[in-house]
């Protein structure tokens, strides 16, 4: 299927076939394994903070991540763009418990209705509307930097529906490990 295919808009970024595209870091790999593009039902939504992905399957979308609170216009907008509807969006996956990786979970989840996935560690942090891992800044500035940029990465506390385990297969992509 080629990208014009699902109505991509332009300014997404294409990701290359065989492309680790949730990088070698993230608490979402150590708990279900690496994500890898298959073909042309990914997309990388452009201008949001911490690069959701949207997968388009025959089923529904899957949303991988959703930036810092607010960022659901820019998604919503996106998936609109595609000729897609927000209920259409049937699943979103949290790949780690950072305000900037689930800040806009809640707005997305009631515009659309979709099942919230996450590893145990995460869900348990969410819960709680924190972090699952503390940034330990080594200087002096960073300190200062990352103080100042704290609120812009706090999320409200949110539900995870379904705890996510290794090995687990997610219905997305045909089977996402």
């Amino acid at each position: 299927m080629a990208l014009g295919d699902v109505g991509l808009a332009a300014s997404a970024r294409p990701i290359p076939a065989g492309q680790d595209v949730l990088g070698p870091t993230t608490c979402f790999r150590d708990a279900v394994g690496p994500f890898r593009r298959r073909d042309d039902h990914v997309h990388l939504i452009p201008g949001v903070f911490a690069n959701p992905y949207l997968i388009v399957d025959p089923d529904g979308l899957t949303l991988i991540d959703t930036g810092l609170p607010g960022s659901e216009k820019k998604i919503l907008k996106y998936i609109a763009g595609i000729g897609k509807s927000p209920r259409d969006l049937k699943r979103i996956i949290i790949t780690h418990a950072d305000g900037d990786h689930y800040g806009s979970l809640n707005a997305l989840k009631a515009a659309s209705g979709a099942r919230v996935f996450a590893s145990a560690k995460e869900a348990e942090a969410m819960a709680a509307g924190k972090s699952s891992r503390q940034l330990k800044p080594g200087n002096l500035f960073t300190k200062i930097f990352f103080a100042l940029l704290a609120p812009l990465f706090k999320a409200p506390p949110t539900a995870v529906d379904e705890v996510i385990a290794e090995g687990q297969t997610l219905p997305a992509l045909g089977g996402l490990r």
